[in-house]
């Protein structure tokens, strides 16, 4: 899917790192998943730098959503280590589907650093990510 390799062209160009050790609570890494907003469930991809401060959001279709659009876009996070909260600004598109709002979303990176569980904020018709 063109698309698609566009997107990941953009996410491996950012520098971005793999997953933190889960021994630690790190925002850092690829965090993957499903969000749910009018258009579907439709999957997410959140690849932020070590620090969790930088990174790109991706979204695109899932088998159970093939109409789903596809974009993606810069984000700043802003990271607590200690209480685990994680905050997404979204920034800049790479590509955007028309239409389409970046959505911010706030959560928490569980004790282990191996789950997060969150809610987008600001976008009506929007939940759980």
């Amino acid at each position: 899917m063109k698309f698609r390799s566009v997107c990941v062209g953009f996410l491996l160009a950012a520098g971005m790192v793999q997953p933190a050790a889960a021994q630690s609570r790190s925002a850092g890494g690829e965090w993957t998943g499903k969000y749910v907003c009018r258009q579907g469930v439709t999957g997410a991809r959140l690849i932020l730098s070590a620090d969790g401060s930088r990174g790109v959001f991706h979204f695109y279709p899932l088998p159970e959503n093939p109409r789903a659009a596809e974009g993606c876009y810069q984000v700043t996070g802003v990271f607590n280590e200690t209480s685990g909260a994680l905050a997404i600004i979204p920034g800049a598109w790479y590509l955007k589907p028309r239409n389409y709002l970046p959505a911010p979303f706030n959560g928490t990176v569980d004790a282990r650093g191996e789950n997060f569980e969150g809610r987008i904020v600001g976008l009506e018709g929007c939940a759980s990510v």
